[in-house]
């Protein structure tokens, strides 16, 4: 119930080839591209860290395409309502 359909309507999601721990996440907003590095693609990730990811990733498709895709207050609080933003952000720290 976080995101809504136009958020993602005509997105590609896949898994990077490479397993990236520092960039866990990208998003291409051009071309609705968003790709989630495979280090998340282990039965040792949370589901509930890998829907975070998938999450944030989303949010910079509702940002509007020629603005810039920053993290600013607006992104911020779409993604503090993740209920579990914060312990998705440790786990992530800790990879």
């Amino acid at each position: 119930g976080l995101l809504q359909e136009s958020d993602v309507e005509n997105s590609y999601f896949s898994w990077t080839r490479r397993d990236n721990r520092r960039r866990v996440g990208f998003c291409s907003r051009m071309f609705r591209v968003v790709g989630i590095s495979a280090v998340l693609d282990s039965p040792d990730v949370p589901e509930w860290v890998l829907d975070y990811v998938v999450y944030h990733e989303s949010l910079h498709l509702r940002q509007r395409y020629g603005c810039p895709a920053h993290h600013d207050s607006q992104f911020r609080s779409w993604e503090h309502a993740y209920p579990q933003w914060r312990e998705a952000e440790r786990f992530l720290s800790s990879l």
